[in-house]
């Protein structure tokens, strides 16, 4: 069983303080409060347009994959933002890495 399945909620009608209760638990405070959103509609059309293009030119990294979204799509997108994007799905440019003309 892991860590995960074995903490169990806070409680904040409990006697104990919140912050007592998280301290039994081994979890920050601030994470007891946070709750997760969802994404945009207009986030998650990019990401797919971004997967798209990604697909089509895997040898593309931010910049040039910025600049197809900005003339095909008509998107205005800054480098930084698809540069985030991307390594939230995980993709990246393919290409030869370090030291390629030695041998094995």
């Amino acid at each position: 069983m892991s860590q995960i399945e074995r903490k169990t909620k806070v409680n904040p009608t409990h006697s104990l303080a919140i912050t007592r209760q998280c301290k039994l638990l081994s979890t920050s405070r601030p994470s007891h409060h946070y709750t997760p959103r969802e994404a945009p509609a207009e986030e998650l059309n990019l990401l797919r347009q971004l997967d798209h293009l990604h697909v089509l030119y895997p040898c593309n990294g931010p910049r040039q994959l910025r600049n197809a979204l900005v003339s095909e799509r008509f998107l205005l997108v800054m480098r930084k933002r698809v540069r985030r994007l991307m390594g939230l799905m995980g993709i990246s440019a393919v290409y030869p890495g370090k030291n390629t003309s030695k041998p094995n």
